[in-house]
């Protein structure tokens, strides 16, 4: 875990942000923002409702934390799957 830290301390260098819970909703869909491919079932969710817009950010947070762990520079699909799953309180 402490690896993960330190991949997002390094992210972070210059910003006032030290970790993926403290990055702004501007900047996670901004310089931060995922691609289509990686948004999808997030977005999919979002349209039926089953996510609302602030889920939708926290998500997308837990997904960063999970490449980081993972040791991938970038959130794909499988982060943001397995973090949608987390927050809706499934496996998948």
């Amino acid at each position: 875990m402490f690896l993960a830290r330190e991949r997002a301390a390094k992210r972070f260098a210059g910003t006032p942000w030290r970790c993926n819970a403290e990055m702004p909703t501007g900047v996670l869909h901004g310089e931060y923002r995922l691609p289509g491919k990686a948004m999808a079932p997030l977005l999919r969710c979002l349209d039926s409702g089953v996510l609302s817009a602030r889920g939708l950010d926290r998500v997308l947070r837990v997904a960063w934390t999970l490449a980081d762990l993972t040791d991938r520079a970038r959130p794909g699909v499988e982060e943001t799957s397995a973090a949608l799953g987390l927050w809706l309180g499934e496996e998948r």
